[in-house]
Order: C-alpha cells, then sequence, then structure tokens
C-alpha cells in the first residue's frame, strides 16, 4: 500500500463529512468530546492507522485527530521516531512511507506517546496548583502602607480587622 492511496482504504472514508468533523475534532461545540471518543475508538481499529498518523506528522497538521490522537501526542510520537532515525529526509511521500513502517512495527509507540503526554499533564497541573498555593501564600503587595488591613483574633473569640497606618 503506498502512501498515496491509503485514505481509500481509511474507515473514517465511510463516514458523511459532518459527522466526521465532530467525531474528530473539527467542530468543536456542544458534546464533542462524546463524538471525538468514537472517532478514537475507529481510529484505534483501522488498517491504515500508521500512514495516517504518519501524513499528520509529516505534513505538520495541528488540528484534528489523525489516528486516534491529539496533536500533542503526535509530536511526542515524532519525538520518538527522530529518537530511533526514522527518515525525516526527502519527499513527503518518502517520510510518510518511512514512519507509517516504523509505526507499523512499533505498534507501543503510540502508547509510549500517550503516556508521555498524560505525564506532562500531570506535571503541568502539580506545577499550577504549586503556584497557586505559592500565589495564596505570598501576601499582596502594596506601595501604599494605609491600604493594608490586618486581621487579628479578639480577646471574646471574634475576629478584628483594622487598618494600618
Amino acid at each position: 500500500m503506498n502512501s498515496w492511496d491509503w485514505t481509500q482504504h481509511a474507515r473514517c472514508s465511510e463516514y458523511p463529512a459532518e459527522q466526521k468533523d465532530k467525531m474528530w475534532n473539527l467542530n468543536r461545540n456542544a458534546g464533542a468530546s462524546v463524538e471525538c471518543t468514537k472517532g478514537r475508538k475507529i481510529c484505534e481499529g483501522c488498517p491504515v492507522r500508521p500512514e495516517c498518523l504518519a501524513t499528520a506528522i509529516v505534513y505538520e497538521e495541528t488540528a484534528g485527530i489523525w489516528g486516534g490522537v491529539n496533536r500533542r501526542i503526535r509530536l511526542h510520537l515524532a519525538r520518538d521516531a527522530k529518537l530511533y532515525k526514522v527518515s525525516g529526509e526527502g519527499l513527503h511521500a518518502t517520510r510518510v512511507a518511512a514512519l507509517a513502517g516504523w509505526i507499523r512495527t512499533n505498534p507501543d509507540a503510540i502508547d509510549r506517546a500517550k503516556a508521555k503526554d498524560s505525564e506532562e499533564k500531570r506535571k503541568s497541573r502539580r506545577r499550577r496548583k504549586e503556584q497557586e498555593v505559592c500565589d495564596a501564600a505570598t501576601p499582596a503587595e502594596s506601595s501604599d502602607a494605609e491600604n493594608l488591613t490586618v486581621t487579628e483574633p479578639g480577646g471574646d473569640g471574634t475576629t478584628e480587622t483594622r487598618r494600618t497606618s
């Protein structure tokens, strides 16, 4: 199968354009994530998934789901392919064929790319939470000392707020 005719064998070719837009995340509206999940499942069993992924990577597709994965995961896959010295030179068709061949012979590469993406998202969330904690613990800066307020416990169990001067 050459890289130019793979679309004729793709499972997504069986769906109408409007449904494709929903299932492969080209139409972002309410309910899109449910449709995208359906689209990803279709891709997982597609006989030309490697060619689809390779095409998206070589042509640097930024939008939508290709081969069942989003752009971030495709970027991880592209980095892995580069580490394994998959040919990145020559005509697009040659590069698509080389990359598709590598994906086909290394099916776990997709799972590794997904795992890397998940780990990056976890680290990013952790950094954001840590930053929020730091921001909350850091007193707000003020150039005008008269604008500062202090809250202190009162002797009767209540709190008292007063301005500093």
